[in-house]
């Protein structure tokens, strides 16, 4: 799993782009690019299954309820306040992504590592 100080970059990474992209939200206009790139990075974190990974799972199930409430913001007109759900979507998503990789590397190396132990335990012909 991630340690600490890892979980603190991503999440940080996370707000910096998050307030990066924070001066678009100020449009009338419905954030589309921003709705459409949630889902992608949802799709993406679904892929490698993010929700069999505990942590991944929980900020895969937050990204997906802030789509659906950015949807109902966009809806009755309120886009500001929708792209900065989004970009909390976008956000959560991206980390269950990592998460996910992250969990997904693990479990290759400690099957690696088992193999050469394996291989090592071997008796010399």
């Amino acid at each position: 799993m991630l340690n600490t100080a890892m979980h603190a970059r991503l999440l940080g990474a996370a707000l910096v782009a998050t307030l990066a992209a924070g001066t678009g939200c100020a449009k009338a206009k419905p954030p589309q690019a921003q709705l459409t790139s949630s889902h992608a990075s949802i799709r993406a974190a679904e892929e490698l299954k993010a929700n069999e990974v505990p942590k991944a799972n929980l900020h895969l199930q937050m990204a997906k309820e802030n789509v659906e409430r950015a949807e109902k913001l966009m809806s009755s007109g309120d886009h500001e306040e929708a792209c900065y759900v989004l970009m909390r979507a976008q956000s959560d998503a991206e980390l269950a992504l990592a998460l996910a990789k992250e969990s997904k590397l693990a479990k290759e190396s400690q099957e690696a590592v088992d193999k050469v132990q394996k291989l090592q335990a071997k008796p010399n012909p």
